[in-house]
């Protein structure tokens, strides 16, 4: 049997990050304290940080905006369209060197 998922508030997470911010203790520290494991709270804070540098405000409140998802999509069709474009480009090398 796993373990349930730990789920946290949006107001739970937004505090933990004034915490981090305005404390000055190490974020480890912060972790311990408010009994969530270091990487959700380095995540949640990179998370806010990156929100913050796109001009969203912060942490999500939920579900990916339309925006967001775009963004993934485009990624993995680059990602894909990157492949093609170094298969090709092996294939005609190796076509040459044939030649």
């Amino acid at each position: 049997m796993g373990k349930q998922r730990q789920s946290f508030t949006p107001e739970f997470k937004r505090e933990a990050l004034r915490l981090v911010r305005e404390s000055g203790r190490p974020l480890t520290q912060t972790a311990r304290e408010l009994g969530v494991k270091v990487h959700t709270l380095r995540a949640w804070k990179r998370q806010a940080d990156v929100g913050e540098r796109e001009g969203a405000g912060g942490l999500p409140e939920g579900k990916p905006t339309s925006e967001s998802e775009e963004i993934r999509q485009l990624r993995r069709e680059l990602d894909r369209v990157r492949q093609e474009r170094d298969f090709l480009k092996n294939w005609s090398r190796a076509n040459r060197a044939i030649c």
